[in-house]
């Protein structure tokens, strides 16, 4: 979460996977351009 956090600062195009609805909701949070569910 930190490491999206820190590159959506620099205007980093972000994709996050996740594994559950909690850690969607915490990369939603720290701005992920992308997320993947599985």
């Amino acid at each position: 979460v930190e490491l999206i956090r820190k590159a959506r600062n620099k205007n980093i195009f972000t994709v996050a996977w996740v594994m559950s609805p909690e850690e969607a909701y915490k990369m939603a949070k720290a701005g992920a351009d992308v997320s993947g569910y599985d």
